[in-house]
């Protein structure tokens, strides 16, 4: 457990770290990094996410997985909100404000540490429960979190932050899901608690779907074309996450 809450921490942060120092954009590197994560993290979603969230019907019909559509749907729509505050930072956006640079940090910090929160509670539930294999979500999380650390620090550093506070902004972000992995499992420990495990991940899976279709859509050119280098990099994408199906 300490090696995977190292990878879940330690792999985002080294990125923030390295962008802050290097101060240099690095705009084709990163996109192809978005394409690849948002590819996996799309794929992990539909093949492993999802009919796990509704496994239980293998075993008979079980209301708690009546309505968890809903919930993907508010998933989806709760990510809207959130990449408002975010300003699409995890989407590759860098675009520092002319004004208000508290305000801008502010939202940005708000919008991407709740969802980094939000999803990474179902790392924290037990697979039984959901029929979800820890390790898939795991790298799914991890690669949509470097490149979002990566761009954060560069945001951070471009904006003439203190290299202390843009160091613990960035920590701050790379926390969030190590932290709600342990409010996961406390979710699991209560009785009462437990029944919203299947809503939380039906959320999760939202949020996903949201995050990487925006990113495959947007990252890229403005003509909706596509290089081969970047089709080769969806593939590879989702050519891993479908290993981890059969794993």
């Amino acid at each position: 457990m300490l090696s995977n809450l190292l990878l879940l921490f330690g792999l985002p942060f080294f990125a923030g770290i390295f962008a802050i120092k290097i101060k240099k954009p690095l705009k084709d590197q990163v996109q192809l990094l978005l394409a690849f994560s948002g590819a996996f993290l799309f794929s992990i979603t539909v093949t492993h996410l999802i009919p796990g969230l509704f496994g239980d019907h293998h075993h008979g019909h079980d209301h708690k997985s009546d309505g968890l559509g809903l919930y993907i749907l508010l998933g989806f729509l709760l990510q809207l909100i959130l990449d408002f505050l975010s300003k699409g930072v995890e989407h590759g956006h860098m675009h520092p404000p002319e004004t208000k640079k508290n305000t801008f940090v502010f939202s940005i910090m708000t919008g991407l540490c709740l969802h980094a929160f939000i999803e990474g509670i179902p790392l924290g539930l037990e697979p039984s429960e959901t029929y979800i294999n820890f390790y898939p979500l795991l790298w799914g999380i991890i690669l949509h979190k470097i490149p979002a650390a990566f761009v954060l620090g560069l945001l951070l550093s471009g904006m003439q932050i203190r290299f202390m506070t843009t160091l613990i902004l960035v920590g701050l972000f790379c926390l969030m899901s190590p932290l709600s992995l342990f409010g996961g499992q406390i979710f699991q420990s209560n009785e009462f608690l437990q029944e919203t495990t299947l809503v939380f991940l039906a959320v999760v899976c939202g949020s996903f779907l949201h995050i990487s279709t925006t990113i495959l859509l947007e990252s890229g050119s403005n003509l909706h074309t596509i290089s081969w280098l970047k089709l080769v990099v969806i593939v590879a994408g989702c050519a891993l996450a479908t290993l981890f199906h059969f794993i």
